[in-house]
């Protein structure tokens, strides 16, 4: 994992497996200036992460849990990005079905508009 001085962007050798890498710099303190949780059982419970689909979501999760350093601690949220929410099938079927949604934004403007954000932060 390498990054740029005074940046917020990180990278992760393609190799690497991403998922367990991601959860090994969070618990040691890379990602986040100031924040190492090592093995405080309570120090995750106000991180969200961000993850593109409900099975990475999933994984992580199971990493967390696995090889915590303290062997049990509050997860974090880990929210799976451009899917439905898990929970719908819970809500009443009128519900779910007056659920109307946004066309999917074109891959293209997907990219600019990340690389907007980006470029902000």
């Amino acid at each position: 994992m390498s990054h740029r001085a005074h940046s917020n962007i990180f990278t992760i050798a393609p190799g690497a497996p991403f998922l367990a890498t991601l959860r090994d710099q969070l618990l040691v303190g890379r990602l986040i200036p100031g924040f190492a949780p090592g093995n405080d059982p309570l120090a995750l419970a106000d991180v969200t992460i961000y993850l593109p689909t409900r099975r990475a979501a999933r994984e992580l999760r199971a990493l967390f849990a696995a090889n915590h350093p303290s062997g049990a601690a509050i997860l974090p949220s880990i929210r799976p990005l451009g899917e439905l929410d898990e929970d719908a099938g819970f809500f009443d079927e009128g519900d779910v079905l007056s659920l109307t949604l946004d066309p999917p934004v074109e891959p293209l403007r997907r990219t600019l508009e990340l690389a907007k954000l980006i470029g902000h932060w």
